[in-house]
């Protein structure tokens, strides 16, 4: 169905092992002008491509990729491209689970080979982080970002999370970053030298769970300097409902 060649480009380079990227971008316009090519070759090339958007963008998402000389319904009908929403990923039941969306990335990232695709191409629209939803806050979030680095050891597929900048404030864009590998801005794609998810993240989230003194709280700001972390980020005071399926 496909080439059996695993490498990813992108922007005349080629992604190394890691493959969990954060995208930054200032516009619809701007993420599809960026993504383009990512998205066409994998279709090219015979790849799944999985996507994940917000319920009130479905169909200028689509709209977009059909600018993009890529036969959607074509693609959509044979399997090669599944574009889901919020509320069927993220919040099934209505509630962030950390462990049920973990889950689903494996389901997604196996069901792709199991179906004769070399490589499933995973684009994640992320603002689904600022809705007000049970089981989801700023330090739940962050540490859903960091387990799917390890998710991802085992896979080759490419993960983008695709951050809208201006919808998170400053100090959730330092996070995002400390929390992936590899990161796109500009439209330029790079390493990020802050991740920090093999030691001092996890290391935060653990802590946290503990019970005792200083459980639930986020760590102090002398402590952060020392494990190299930044100070927990806050969330925009604008919070909107996901509509209903």
């Amino acid at each position: 169905m496909g080439t059996d060649d695993r490498s990813v480009r992108f922007d005349g380079g080629t992604l190394g092992r890691h493959r969990h990227i954060c995208a930054f971008f200032n516009s619809i316009d701007e993420e599809h002008r960026v993504l383009r090519s990512f998205i066409k070759d994998g279709f090219d090339r015979g790849e799944k491509a999985f996507h994940i958007v917000d319920p009130e963008l479905r169909a200028e998402h689509l709209k977009r990729l059909a600018e993009a000389d890529i036969n959607v319904a074509r693609a959509m009908g044979s399997g090669q491209l599944e574009v889901r929403l919020w509320q069927d990923c993220q919040f099934r039941g209505d509630r962030f689970d950390q462990d049920a969306m973990l889950a689903l990335i494996e389901e997604v990232l196996q069901s792709g080979p199991a179906a004769g695709y070399p490589l499933t191409r995973f684009l994640g629209h992320m603002e689904w982080a600022l809705l007000d939803k049970p089981g989801l806050d700023d330090l739940s979030f962050v540490e859903f970002e960091t387990r799917v680095n390890y998710t991802l050891t085992k896979y080759d597929d490419p993960v983008i999370c695709a951050y809208d900048l201006s919808k998170f404030s400053a100090s959730m864009i330092i996070d995002v970053v400390r929390t992936h590998p590899v990161v796109i801005i500009g439209g330029v794609l790079g390493t990020s030298t802050g991740c920090k998810y093999r030691s001092g993240i996890s290391w935060r989230f653990q802590r946290s769970r503990r019970g005792g003194s200083g459980a639930n709280r986020p760590p102090s700001p002398r402590a952060c300097r020392r494990a190299g972390r930044g100070r927990r980020p806050r969330r925009p005071k604008s919070r909107r409902s996901v509509p209903s399926a």
